[in-house]
């Protein structure tokens, strides 16, 4: 993978467990070819290989403007 591809985004593409993006229906070029995740690959192209469940919520406080 590399900068040259382009992608339109889209929650039925997500490897999360939900039904929205923020971002739907945006165009954007340049795709990562891997993600880590504490020095665990967890997105190799687009396979994902992290185990179901393997992550943790971060509960934030809202960014107040």
């Amino acid at each position: 993978m590399g900068s040259k591809l382009s992608k339109t985004i889209t929650a039925k593409d997500h490897h999360m467990n939900v039904d929205y993006n923020v971002y739907e229906g945006e165009k954007v070029r340049g795709l990562p070819s891997k993600v880590f995740r504490r020095g665990q690959l967890i997105v190799d192209g687009d396979t994902f290989l992290a185990e179901q469940g393997s992550g943790s919520y971060l509960h934030r406080q809202p960014i107040k403007l």
